[in-house]
């Protein structure tokens, strides 16, 4: 986990971001996951378990969704700075 936090500040500090540089630190990150969700179903009860998937659910498309309208107005503004 503390490999996981660092590798996300080091690379949120840098002032060139890409996604790019973000890949390899995704599989951790699930594995990490995974491991609290197995770890906490054995305590959880699980309306828990499943109010936290639903939650990662609607986190991931509300995410999904952000990325998709900055990306569009990022274009659109390109597109309306290249006109004459």
């Amino acid at each position: 986990m503390y490999m996981t936090i660092f590798y996300i500040i080091v690379f949120s500090i840098i002032a060139h971001k890409e996604k790019r540089f973000m890949l390899p630190i995704v599989a951790f990150v699930f594995l990490v996951l995974g491991y609290l969700l197995v770890r906490k179903s054995r305590v959880w009860n699980k309306k828990y378990i499943k109010f936290i998937i639903w939650l990662s659910i609607i986190g991931e498309i509300l995410i999904h969704l952000a990325y998709y309208i900055h990306h569009n107005l990022w274009v659109m503004t390109d597109y309306m700075l290249a006109k004459n």
